[in-house]
């Protein structure tokens, strides 16, 4: 599964994110299309989880401590003492929690981004739903690429791997040299998108220009990269 860069890392920082997140995404509920129902499960998804990495995961920790000192009990204990052994206990879901299907945070991610993509997004929802990069975007005002020419299905292929450093997706666009104006390739909010189109002229290898920018909140955003030329052949 992708990192997100609005997720944090420390496990207690990630339970403050999902209350925060189960608490204000109902607030926005009309301003969004996302169908309500979708919005109730992800909302449910976020509180379950959140009680597993915060209650139950802090339960479990000390469980695994009490019981590596009852086996050591058990083992080199003193012998006249009574066996002791620690038992399990849950603890108990807060109200309203219930417990939810496997993949709870992937179905986040993907609201994430359905959420990032519609019309009535903006950065101040962003920054209260929490789903703004967590660093300093000046640091990375361009997307990081990466591309490599590879084997293709009908010709050789262009793989291109981006950075978005927390932005929804990045817009790519290319121009072949005899070709005048630059063309939208994609949308992509993946970390790679493959270039698999065939050659103008089949069996004749020929120059692709590329170029990237960041694009969230249903508009492109920032400059463009430098432009990357690069020789696809059969």
């Amino acid at each position: 599964m992708t990192r997100q860069d609005y997720y944090p890392v420390p496990i207690p920082q990630q339970v403050l994110w999902l209350q925060n997140f189960a608490n204000t995404l109902p607030e926005h509920r009309d301003q969004l299309r996302v169908v309500p129902h979708e919005l109730d499960a992800v909302v449910a998804d976020a509180r379950w989880l959140a009680y597993v990495v915060g209650r139950w995961r802090t339960a479990a920790r000390n469980f695994a401590k009490a019981s590596t000192a009852g086996i050591e009990s058990a083992q080199t204990g003193r012998e006249d003492s009574a066996p002791v052994l620690p038992v399990w206990t849950l603890p108990p879901l807060p109200e309203g929690v219930e417990p939810r299907l496997p993949g709870a945070l992937k179905r986040i991610f993907r609201c994430v981004a359905q959420i990032k993509a519609d019309p009535g997004y903006t950065e101040g929802m962003g920054a209260l739903l929490g789903i703004l990069p967590r660093h300093d975007n000046a640091e990375h005002p361009l997307p990081t690429t990466r591309f490599k020419v590879l084997p293709g299905p009908t010709n050789q292929k262009v793989a291109i791997r981006t950075s978005k450093h927390g932005r929804y997706a990045v817009l790519i666009q290319s121009r072949r040299a005899e070709e005048d104006d630059w063309a939208d390739l994609a949308i992509s909010a993946r970390h790679l998108y493959e270039d698999v189109r065939p050659l103008l002229h089949p069996g004749q290898p020929e120059l692709r220009h590329y170029r990237l920018r960041f694009w969230d909140g249903g508009r492109p955003l920032g400059d463009w990269t430098e432009v990357v030329t690069l020789t696809v052949g059969p």
